[in-house]
C-alpha cells in the first residue's frame, strides 16, 4: 500500500505552540506516528488534519510551567552524578528559581552543578530569563541502599 501522508495546522492559540514535525507519514503496518508540540505559553488550540486526509481533529489545552527530568537514577554510597531539569512551556514568563529538595537528607544531598558548593538538603537553581531552560545539579549518596526521592 501506498503511504498516506497527513499534514497537520495548528487553529485557534497559534501562538502557543509549535508543531514540528507538522507532516506524518503512514506506511504499511503503522498504527501510531508521533507529532511533537513544542509549548510556547499556556492557551487552547486544536490540530487539524488538512481537508481530504485520514484523521481527526485534536483539541490541546496546554497548561503553566512543568518540570522534566530524569525519573530514576541508581547511584552508589559515596557517589554522585550531574543530573538536568528542564524548565518547559515557560518561554515568555520562566519562574525566577527552582529549588531541588532531597527527601531524606540523611542519605541523599543535594548540590549546585558549579562545582565549588557542597551539598545539602536543597539547592536553588537560577531559571534564565531568555535562552536555554535546562538547569544542572548533582546527586550525592550517602548510603547504598534504598531509593530517596527528590
Amino acid at each position: 500500500a501506498a503511504p498516506i501522508e497527513v499534514r497537520y495546522t495548528i487553529q485557534g492559540d497559534a501562538e502557543a505552540a509549535v508543531l514540528s514535525p507538522s507532516l506524518v507519514t503512514f506506511r504499511g503496518g503503522d498504527e501510531i506516528r508521533n507529532l511533537r508540540l513544542i509549548p510556547l505559553r499556556s492557551g487552547e488550540l486544536t490540530l487539524v488534519p488538512a481537508a481530504g486526509t485520514p484523521g481527526s481533529p485534536i483539541r490541546v489545552t496546554i497548561t503553566g510551567p512543568r518540570l522534566a527530568m530524569s525519573s530514576r537514577i541508581d547511584l552508589g554510597r559515596e557517589l554522585q552524578a550531574r543530573m538536568n531539569v528542564t524548565v518547559l512551556g515557560a518561554e515568555q514568563n520562566p519562574p525566577s528559581s527552582i529549588t531541588i529538595t532531597s527527601e531524606d537528607p540523611s542519605r541523599l544531598l543535594i548540590a549546585a552543578a558549579d562545582g565549588k558548593s557542597a551539598g545539602g538538603a536543597s539547592v536553588t537553581l537560577v531559571v534564565p530569563q531568555t535562552g536555554e531552560k535546562t538547569l544542572s545539579f548533582y546527586v550525592q549518596a550517602l548510603d547504598g541502599s534504598g531509593e530517596v526521592g527528590f
